[in-house]
């Protein structure tokens, strides 16, 4: 191939070869660039259920709106909620695993979780009025609980909004806060990060249960299985993966060039997430703590999250939420979904089957490569190994019959004397 040139909207790759032919290919893009968006109110959350993108917005009304941006559709509209903040970067908002809820927290001191079928607030708790502000919110993996954290922890259940504890993080002190929480599978723990420590306490009974570190963090989350807790300590620049009932250090999470603003499990547990006041996020194998991938945007990225299935990550750039870093108020939201892999086999796979076709085995002594063409072009049915007779020969080859390649004369004398 002498020469290789896109086309305008990159959708295509055209190619010069000195077989005397010009070919046009699909490009098979690593990642998504999806449009830039603008809306009135402020982008407080994002989600990426089966493909679709949704956007949760709070409005200038108190209300707060659910688009679905793949379709150019409004979901619903919620109104419960008495304020707002005017600075977007304290707003909450997350969706539960189903994807038939969603909590909020916009300014009233208040979480509200709301029906997304139907727009009906099921239920809400409210926070003490001299609290800060409320620094995260979410769900048990079932939905059945909800917590928010801000001076105490809250945790409710959510169709009877009956409070099932309220935990203090320093016990009789006012003047503690807690960051972040995060139940373990079955919600009968939750991990909590305040200004003095991180501890685990009993969902049912408010107290106590063991004791992680004593350091002030800013983000903690249980992984799926619940054998491990990532830590990102206060202004820290790495996480900390923690063996869940010892507190043992197990990973270390460093490669970021400033503070660590949030992380996140991928649903399966096979990678973390974290997003950075280095403006880039990161992927990292969750049992190693190995960095498999730095991911950027121009004008950085300031929020970052996998898709239910784990299989995406959709980053987010500018839009009103972004006001705080980038001080220009015509600033449109952008949004753009990568990959996830969890290790370099996972990639390859995913590229093996975005091509069309692999090389014919002329090519490839043209290029110095074994005539013998790679067992996956074969697997994955790829022109021009996708016959039948590909996959017999490949099977016989692995049972090292050393059998002719199907597209000699010598194959059918060969196969019709194995059978």
């Amino acid at each position: 191939v002498r020469h290789v040139r896109f086309s305008g909207d990159g959708k295509r790759l055209l190619t010069l070869s000195d077989d005397g032919t010009v070919r046009i290919w699909a490009a098979a893009a690593q990642d998504e660039i999806l449009p830039a968006a603008r809306f009135q109110g402020k982008i407080i959350g994002a989600s990426v259920r089966k493909g679709n993108v949704w956007l949760v917005v709070s409005e200038d009304d108190n209300s707060v709106t659910v688009w679905d941006y793949t379709r150019n559709s409004l979901i619903v509209s919620l109104k419960g909620h008495t304020t707002h903040n005017d600075n977007p970067t304290t707003d909450r908002a997350r969706i539960d695993p189903q994807g038939r809820r969603l909590i909020t927290s916009i300014g009233d001191r208040t979480a509200r979780i709301w029906d997304l079928r139907t727009g009906a607030e099921i239920s809400h708790v409210a926070v003490d009025p001299h609290s800060p502000m409320i620094y995260d919110i979410g769900f048990s993996q079932d939905g059945r609980l909800a917590y928010a954290a801000a001076d105490n922890l809250y945790v409710w259940e959510v169709n009877s909004g009956k409070v099932v504890s309220v935990i203090r993080p320093m016990g009789t002190s006012s003047l503690a806060n807690t960051y972040s929480a995060s139940f373990n599978p079955d919600a009968t723990e939750i991990v909590a990060a305040s200004d003095a420590e991180t501890r685990i306490w009993d969902v049912a009974t408010g107290k106590i249960r063991r004791e992680l570190t004593k350091a002030w963090a800013d983000s903690v989350r249980y992984s799926p299985d619940g054998r491990r807790i990532a830590v990102v300590p206060t202004h820290g620049e790495a996480a900390t993966i923690l063996d869940a009932k010892t507190g043992a250090v197990v990973a270390s999470l460093v490669g970021h060039d400033h503070f660590i603003n949030a992380l996140e499990y991928s649903s399966d547990g096979r990678l973390i997430l974290t997003t950075s006041e280095d403006s880039t996020a990161r992927l990292w194998n969750a049992e190693t703590g190995q960095q498999i991938r730095v991911l950027t945007d121009v004008g950085g990225m300031f929020r970052a999250h996998f898709s239910t299935d784990g299989r995406k990550v959709l980053t987010e750039s500018g839009g009103p939420a972004f006001l705080k870093l980038s001080g220009n108020a015509s600033e449109t939201w952008r949004g753009r979904l990568w990959p996830a892999f969890a290790d370099t086999a996972a990639m390859m796979h995913d590229a093996r089957a975005a091509i069309p076709r692999c090389l014919t085995r002329d090519q490839r002594l043209a290029a110095f490569l074994d005539a013998e063409p790679p067992a996956w072009c074969i697997e994955m049915e790829k022109w021009p190994y996708q016959a039948r007779d590909w996959k017999d020969w490949l099977k016989y080859e692995r049972a090292n019959l050393r059998p002719p390649f199907p597209d000699t004369p010598e194959w059918k004398t060969w196969l019709g004397a194995r059978q």
